[in-house]
């Protein structure tokens, strides 16, 4: 009895529901942690290896895009100075290639299946917006948890300020699924829109703040054609009432208002001189700028940054200028694999972004493009960022990249 329940689990028709139950529940395994973050992805690659792998994967555009990457970052791992820092990145990888062909697997299977997946993470992204306002309104979550920096919502994440991170990682998907199979009303759609909008900027986050604007703002583009003078009316009521909110809140009116007019009054290059992002960003440029053309290997900036030779008196934070990455996604690149892992980065998201852009044009999916717009927002120069390779950002920029190329071998 017990062989036949081991067989009838492992049959290949069951594989593709066991995959619908992990995709469905990513988005708690990255609320839960990085181990379960790791487990997830390494499970659903290991399935698809054990019951997909076979000669027809040559054929796929994802597979054959994800493929030059993962060679060009291990080519770049043997010019690392820190081989051990370095290579268990390039392993995961490996197993992100066919995280992402399994979600490929899973859209192609059923359509059923893909609209209970973005169904199920309305659900979870209802329950985090939720426990936010909660936190909005007590100064703590549902948990107990609060923020340790004044004006910043940390929500299920505890002690992790990147609340802002997440819901822009699944915002625009979730109003994506409430547009095709709940409502296309332009007023729902509207209220939706602006409270996503208020959300973001409550959360305090401003990096992801601008991202979510401006991927709202893309969306909007193409839900609001016919009501284009709608669309402005709601965008200055937006930013007339931000501003309003700002200037009765001290902690506000600092993050949005006060530090933004550093910016004018010092301009760019004097501000980032006072900021510990610019110490980063001035720090991983010399260490590029030492390594041009292979860099000091990935995850190896935290080794390499504190290194007095990058000491650099103009920067105020100069003494801060080290930390586990450069807080940029370009300036990550260019100083942990140089011009060679850099430019093939490039390569690698052009290439990904003009392929699924071309079936965009065919299909008009709408998740596709979501998908694509996050991506582009992810990939904004001199915004602050997480560290790319690091396992919360990541899983959230690879199910994204699923999203956006899963659709390219959909089958009509």
């Amino acid at each position: 009895m017990n062989r036949l329940i081991y067989k009838n689990f492992i049959d290949k028709k069951n594989i593709p529901y066991l995959f619908f139950f992990l995709f469905a529940t990513f988005p708690i395994a990255i609320i839960t942690g990085n181990l379960l973050i790791n487990i997830y992805i390494i499970l659903i690659a290991l399935l698809y290896l054990g019951f997909y792998l076979n000669k027809k994967i040559l054929r796929n555009k994802s597979f054959l895009i994800l493929t030059f990457f993962f060679i060009t970052i291990l080519i770049n791992c043997f010019f690392s100075n820190n081989l051990e820092a370095s290579y268990p990145r390039v392993v995961k990888m490996f197993f992100i290639v066919f995280f992402i062909l399994s979600f490929q697997t899973l859209i192609n299977y059923d359509k059923k299946f893909e609209k209970k997946l973005y169904k199920f993470w309305l659900f979870i992204i209802i329950f985090f917006t939720f426990d936010l306002i909660v936190e909005i309104i007590f100064s703590k979550n549902i948990l107990g948890v609060k923020s340790y920096i004044p004006g910043r919502l940390s929500g299920l994440f505890g002690d992790e300020l990147v609340a802002g991170y997440f819901f822009l990682g699944f915002g625009l998907i979730s109003l994506i699924y409430i547009y095709k199979n709940i409502t296309n009303n332009v007023i729902i759609i509207s209220l939706i829109l602006v409270f996503m909008f208020i959300i973001s900027f409550l959360i305090g986050e401003r990096s992801n703040f601008l991202k979510l604007s401006l991927g709202l703002f893309f969306f909007s583009f193409f839900f609001y054609k016919k009501y284009f003078l709608n669309f402005i009316l709601l965008l200055m009521v937006l930013l007339l009432s931000l501003f309003y909110f700002t200037k009765n809140n001290k902690f506000y009116e600092y993050r949005y208002v006060t530090e933004v007019k550093k910016i004018y009054n010092l301009g760019f290059k004097d501000f980032l001189k006072n900021t510990q992002y610019g110490a980063h960003y001035n720090t991983a440029y010399k260490v590029f700028q030492n390594n041009k053309y292979f860099g000091v290997g990935i995850k190896n900036f935290r080794y390499e940054g504190h290194k007095g030779i990058y000491h650099d008196e103009d920067y105020v934070f100069a003494n801060s200028k080290s930390n586990t990455h450069p807080h940029q996604i370009h300036f990550e690149f260019l100083s942990e694999t140089g011009l060679f892992g850099y430019i093939a980065f490039l390569i690698f998201i052009i290439f990904s972004l003009l392929t699924s852009l071309k079936n965009y044009k065919k299909t008009k999916n709408y998740y596709q493009i979501a998908g694509a717009i996050f991506i582009v927002t992810s990939l904004l120069p001199y915004l602050p960022s997480g560290s790319f390779f690091s396992t919360f950002n990541s899983s959230i920029f690879w199910l994204n990249y699923a999203i956006m190329m899963g659709y390219n071998e959909k089958k009509n």
